[in-house]
């Protein structure tokens, strides 16, 4: 094997899940702690990467475990990506507030109708916005970047409420969320 990437296909594909499924959160937990480490001087050593993979597992497992709860009881709320119909493309957008580092990130994910990954954008700003602003600064970025390449018949998609509230009741008002909803609004 040549690359992490062949490594990480055959483990993948040879072991049974349980094994992945562990492997794949310690492979997480170094990316996180490499993150940590560039962007606020902190590092964990192996133990604490082991504990906050085996953490955060724990907590993917539980929250799997209530999505299936749900769903058994018939919930009518929408858990997973669904494929946009044939010949349209969906666009997937959201945001992270840094306040550690005083800064707002955004990316989106743009996939056809097979599920296909077509193309990302991510970026960044300073200083750090709300939750709702960054969310919405992310949707203006992304519906500006896909008008730029041209494309049409794109359905965007956030896991922000109020973001989705704002720009379905075209909502209007003096602060900086709703200036970038009205930003949304000339995109359209």
């Amino acid at each position: 094997m040549n690359s992490v990437a062949e490594v990480v296909l055959d483990i993948c594909s040879r072991e049974v899940e349980a094994v992945v499924n562990r492997f794949m959160m310690i492979v997480w937990g170094l990316w996180h702690n490499r993150n940590e480490w560039i962007w606020n001087q902190k590092q964990m050593n192996p133990d604490q990467i082991n504990h906050w993979a085996q953490a955060q597992w724990s907590e993917w497992n539980a929250a799997q475990r209530r999505v299936t709860a749900d769903a058994t009881e018939g919930s009518a709320v929408q858990r997973r990506w669904v494929k946009p119909n044939t010949g349209k493309l969906k666009c997937n957008v959201d945001a992270a507030c840094h306040r550690s580092i005083d800064k707002t990130s955004y990316g989106c994910c743009l996939r056809d109708s097979n599920g296909d990954f077509i193309q990302a954008l991510s970026g960044w700003c300073n200083p750090e916005l709300s939750v709702c602003e960054g969310e919405a600064l992310g949707m203006w970025q992304a519906m500006s970047w896909v008008q730029n390449l041209g494309l049409s018949k794109v359905i965007f998609e956030s896991d922000s409420k109020t973001l989705v509230d704002a720009v379905n009741s075209k909502s209007v008002g003096g602060s900086e969320f709703h200036a970038l909803v009205s930003l949304e609004f000339c995109l359209v």
